[in-house]
């Protein structure tokens, strides 16, 4: 089945620009995007002997919105937005 050429044909498929996913309009929710609008960063576990800088591998890395680990899933649900979105 082909397109008329002056027909646009919407994709069925998006990417959400926040949160990076493939998704789909029937899917889309108020709760589908779970993503942290903070930033991650990176905080020394240790609490003393300050004379040497900490490496990358002894940071504990967190998210500045909500203090939860690196990997933990989102802090804040919403709708997906597309690239296509305003």
């Amino acid at each position: 089945l082909r397109a008329h050429p002056d027909t646009v044909v919407e994709p069925t498929t998006k990417t959400c620009r926040v949160c990076k996913q493939t998704y789909s309009a029937d899917e889309n929710n108020p709760r589908a995007c779970r993503h942290h609008p903070g930033a991650l960063r990176g905080e020394s576990a240790r609490k003393g002997n300050w004379e040497e800088s900490p490496s990358d591998d002894d940071l504990v890395w967190t998210y500045s919105c909500c203090g939860q680990p690196e990997g933990a899933p989102g802090c804040v649900a919403a709708f997906h937005k597309s690239y296509d979105d305003d």
